[in-house]
């Protein structure tokens, strides 16, 4: 699923999809061990991939859109 981060709150992340619907998402752990450097690595904005865990109101961010 696609969708655009629009609130950024420690380890959470607010992502809107296509059709409006928001849902709490955290980031995969593998950002931390690629070429990501940053403390936080995604911004209020970015255009994000993400998969809804088990109980589909929150989800997993996969993939930060260039």
């Amino acid at each position: 699923m696609e969708g655009t981060v629009i609130k950024s709150t420690g380890s959470w992340y607010d992502v809107r999809n296509a059709e409006g619907k928001i849902y709490k998402c955290r980031i995969k752990g593998r950002f931390r061990l690629e070429d990501i450097k940053h403390t936080n690595p995604i911004a209020v904005g970015d255009k994000v991939v993400f998969e809804l865990e088990n109980n589909v109101e929150t989800g997993v961010i996969e993939k930060i859109e260039p």
